[in-house]
C-alpha cells in the first residue's frame, strides 16, 4: 500500500508539472580534437599512505597491483561482471561505425571474476603504459601495421611478464568460458588469481594518484544529463545521469541501467565521467583502429558533481600518465570515486541537459531516487521493448504475449489505455513512472546466475571430439584470436556493382519516413483487438546468386548501407509497393520487391543471418558450413561430421586470414556472410 500511494503521489506531481515544465534542451558540446594549450610534462602526485591513487576512497593497507582487463562491450555481452570492483573503466573504439570496448582497471578491490573478456589493439598496449599494469586479454590484431604483440615487444611488456592472452595454454587456468552469456560474450577471468601471481612474480608496481577534493563549487554548467553517442551507433551509445543524493552519475545503455551480473541489486556509479578527444586513424581498413596521438594533448570533456567543465589533457611521453586540466590549466581535482574515460575522436557526439524533464523531476521528488528505467517511445526495440510489451500483456492490455521488440502504434495505444486507468497524462509514452507501475520495481526478484567455478575439467579450447575426421585436417592459421565476433562496420567501402534492376520511369520510390503511417501500414498492422501478428520476414534472391545492396532510401542512387547475400533471410519493417524497408543484421535500409520473397518466420527456408558457431555447436548448421568449405577447397573431400571441433576452428581461422578477416577461430556474422557470398576467396 505505501509503494502504491507513494507512486501515486508521483502521478500527481507529474501531472502538476506536465504542462508547467518544458523538457530540457540538450546542448550540443562542439567536437573539437584540441582545446587551449595544457601543460606538457606534469609531474606525477603524492602517494597518500590509506587513500586509493585512483578513487581518493579511503582503502586497507595492501600492496598496488595494477591489472587491465579487456571487457566486451556488444549488447550481447550486458551485463558485464566483476565491474562493481572496477576503479576505473575505459571506452575505446575497437573498429569503424561507431563499435567500442570496454577496458576495466582493477587496484583496490579485486573481484573473483571479471568478463567477458576480449581481445586487443595497439592502443590497449598504449593505455597499459601509462600504468604500467598487467594487462589481460583473450586474443589480439597481429596485422601488419597494427600487430598488438610487435608493440609489446617494443615497450618491452613481455619481458616483464605483464601481459596474459587467455588464448595460450600458458595461462589457461586463469580463464573459463562460462553460461553466463552465449559464445563469444561469456571468456571469465579470475582477477584475484591473477592478482596473486603478480604478488609471487614480485614487480614493483608505481602508484601514479589522481587528485581529488571533497569541495563540489566547480565553475561550469549544470550537467545532470549527458549523452555521448559514437557515430550514431545506438548499441554503444550510453547516457550518464546525475544522482544529487549520492554525488554521482548513473549510466545507462540500449538495455537500460547499467549494473553488475553477479551484482544486480547494485547500479553501477561513476563519480566522474570524462571524454578524451583524440585523432582515429584506421591501418587499411577500419577493422584495424589507432589512436596515434594518446601522446600528446587535446580537449578534454570533463563531468564531475553535476557540472560540466570544458577542459584539457596532456600525456608527455607513453609511460607517463594522462593528465586532466580544467578550464583554467589546473590539473582538476576529482570527486572521491570511480571515474568512467572514453577516449574517442570528433566523431562522437556528445550533449548534455541543464535540468531535468518534468517525467524525471516527478520521479526524484516523489521517490528521492533516479528511475530505474529509460523512457521507451515509438521508434525504439530491443530487448526493453519486449519487457514492456511482455508487462502490457500481462496487465492484459495485449490479447497475446506474440509480439516483435518494436514500439508501434498498437504499444502506443496499450500505453496510452494503461495511462487513462492509472490517472496519468495519456501520451502513449512508456515514461519512468508507466514503467515502474508496470514492473513493480520494489517486489522484483533479482536472480543471480551460478558462479563459475574456479577448478573445471572445461578449460577454454577443450574439444568435445579429440579425434580429427577427415577433411578437417588443415594447417592451423598463425593468428589465434579467439572470440573476436567483429561487428558490423564500414571497413571495407561498398562496390557500386547493381543487382537490382533500374528504376522504371514510372516508380516514384518512397523515401524513408514518407508514409503517412508507419509500422501498424504494413508489415506489422495490428488487429482491431490491439494483437501485434508476428514480424513479417522475406528471403533475399539475386539473379546470379550474388549479393543485394542494402540503400539508406527507396532510390536506386540512394547510398549503399550493406550487401546482403543471396539466400539471406532478412525482417521486413514496412512492406511497399515497389521497395520494402528491411532489418539485416544490425543494419536496416531499403530493397527492392523483385528480389525479397515474403513469408511468415520460420518459414521460406533461406540462410538465416548466422549469429554465430563455436567449438562445441552441432547441427545442420555446421554441416552446411563444411560443406561450403569443402566447395572452396579448404577440405580436402566432403565427409564430416555435424560438430564444430578445434580442427574446424583451425579451418575458419585460415578461411579468415585469407579472407581478410580478424582471426579467431569463431564462425560469426561477418565470416559467415562472406563464406556463403560469391566474394569469398579460395585458399
Amino acid at each position: 500500500m505505501r509503494n502504491r500511494a507513494l507512486l501515486l503521489l508521483l502521478a500527481l506531481l507529474l501531472a502538476i508539472t506536465f504542462l508547467a515544465q518544458a523538457s530540457a534542451e540538450a546542448v550540443q558540446i562542439p567536437s573539437v580534437l584540441t582545446r587551449g594549450n595544457p601543460p606538457g610534462n606534469v609531474p606525477d602526485n603524492p602517494v597518500i599512505p590509506g587513500i586509493s591513487s585512483l578513487t581518493g576512497l579511503p582503502i586497507s593497507e595492501q600492496k598496488y597491483v595494477p591489472i587491465l582487463s579487456q571487457i566486451d562491450n556488444n549488447l550481447g555481452a550486458l551485463p558485464q561482471w566483476g565491474l562493481v570492483e572496477a576503479s576505473v573503466m575505459y571506452e575505446l573504439p575497437i573498429a569503424g561505425s561507431g563499435w567500442t570496448r570496454l577496458t576495466a582497471l582493477f587496484a583496490d578491490q579485486y573481484p573473483e571474476e571479471a568478463g567477458p573478456v576480449r581481445s586487443a589493439r595497439v592502443m590497449h598496449a598504449d593505455l597499459r603504459e601509462q600504468w604500467d599494469a598487467l594487462l589481460i586479454h583473450y586474443g589480439d590484431q597481429t596485422t601488419s601495421g597494427s600487430n598488438f604483440r610487435e608493440v609489446l615487444r617494443n615497450y618491452g611488456v613481455s619481458a616483464k611478464g605483464l601481459v596474459m592472452d587467455g588464448v595460450a595454454n600458458k595461462y589457461k587456468d586463469f580463464f573459463l568460458r562460462t553460461r553466463y552469456h552465449t559464445s563469444p560474450h561469456n571468456v571469465t577471468v579470475y582477477i584475484q588469481k591473477t592478482r596473486a601471481l603478480m604478488l609471487q612474480n614480485g614487480y614493483d608496481f608505481q602508484e601514479r594518484p589522481f587528485l581529488f577534493t571533497d569541495e563540489k563549487n566547480y565553475a561550469g554548467p549544470d550537467a545532470v544529463r549527458v549523452e555521448l553517442i559514437h557515430k550514431d551507433n545506438k548499441s554503444t551509445a550510453s547516457s550518464f545521469v546525475y544522482e544529487e543524493k549520492s554525488g554521482t552519475y548513473l549510466r545507462y545503455t540500449a538495455k537500460g541501467l547499467y549494473t553488475d551480473l553477479l551484482n544486480p541489486g547494485t547500479p553501477l556509479n561513476y563519480s566522474n565521467f570524462i571524454v578524451q578527444r583524440t585523432r582515429l586513424a584506421f591501418n587499411r581498413s577500419s577493422r584495424n583502429p589507432l589512436l596515434p596521438d594518446v601522446v600528446g594533448s587535446g580537449a578534454a570533456d570533463i563531468f564531475t558533481a553535476g557540472k560540466y567543465i570544458a577542459g584539457s589533457w596532456s600525456r608527455a611521453t607513453p609511460q607517463s600518465r594522462t593528465v586532466f586540466f580544467d578550464q583554467n590549466g589546473q590539473e582538476i581535482r576529482l570527486q572521491r570515486g570511480r571515474t568512467w574515460i572514453a577516449i574517442t575522436n570528433e566523431d562522437s557526439q556528445l550533449s548534455y541537459e541543464s535540468a531535468f524533464d518534468a517525467d524525471t523531476q516527478a520521479y526524484i521528488d516523489a521517490k528521492g531516487s533516479l528511475p530505474l528505467h529509460r523512457p521507451l517511445k515509438e521508434g525504439d526495440s530491443g530487448e526493453e521493448v519486449q519487457r514492456l510489451k511482455q508487462a502490457l500483456y500481462e496487465h492484459g492490455y495485449f490479447k497475446t504475449n506474440k509480439f516483435n521488440n518494436r514500439y508501434q502504434d498498437s504499444t502506443s495505444e496499450a500505453v496510452s489505455k494503461f495511462e487513462a486507468d492509472q490517472g496519468l497524462p495519456v501520451d502513449g509514452i512508456a515514461d519512468s513512472l508507466v514503467l515502474s507501475l508496470l514492473y513493480g520495481d520494489e517486489n522484483t526478484v533479482v536472480q543471480i546466475p551460478e558462479r563459475a567455478p574456479i577448478d573445471s575439467s572445461f578449460t577454454v579450447g577443450a574439444e568435445d571430439d579429440p579425434e580429427p575426421l577427415p577433411g578437417d585436417d588443415l594447417a592451423t592459421a598463425d593468428d589465434a584470436e579467439f572470440g573476436e565476433e567483429m561487428d558490423p562496420d564500414e571497413a571495407e567501402p561498398l562496390t557500386e556493382q547493381e543487382t537490382e534492376p533500374p528504376v522504371g520511369p514510372d516508380a516514384e520510390p518512397q523515401e524513408p519516413g514518407s508514409q503517412e503511417d508507419e509500422a501498424d501500414q504494413g508489415a506489422t498492422q495490428p488487429d482491431p483487438a490491439g494483437e501485434e501478428p508476428q514480424q513479417l520476414m522475406a528471403t533475399v534472391t539475386t539473379r546470379n546468386k550474388g549479393v543485394l545492396n542494402l540503400r539508406n532510401r527507396a532510390d536506386k542512387k540512394g547510398r549503399l548501407v550493406a550487401r546482403i547475400p543471396h539466400q539471406t533471410v532478412v525482417e521486413v519493417l514496412e512492406q511497399g509497393s515497389e521497395w520494402s524497408q528491411v532489418r539485416y543484421l544490425t543494419h536496416e535500409g531499403y530493397v527492392m520487391n523483385t528480389y525479397l520473397t515474403f513469408h511468415a518466420p520460420g518459414e521460406g527456408g533461406g540462410l538465416q543471418a548466422p549469429s554465430g558457431l563455436t567449438v562445441g555447436d552441432k547441427g545442420p548448421e555446421v554441416i552446411k558450413m563444411k560443406t561450403r568449405f569443402y566447395q572452396l577447397g579448404y577440405f580436402k573431400n566432403n565427409v564430416f561430421s555435424d560438430v564444430f571441433q578445434e580442427n574446424t576452428a583451425d579451418t575458419v581461422r585460415r578461411f579468415e586470414k585469407r579472407n581478410g578477416l580478424p582471426v579467431d577461430g569463431i564462425a560469426d556474422e561477418e565470416m559467415l556472410t562472406l563464406l556463403y557470398s560469391k566474394e569469398a576467396k579460395r585458399p
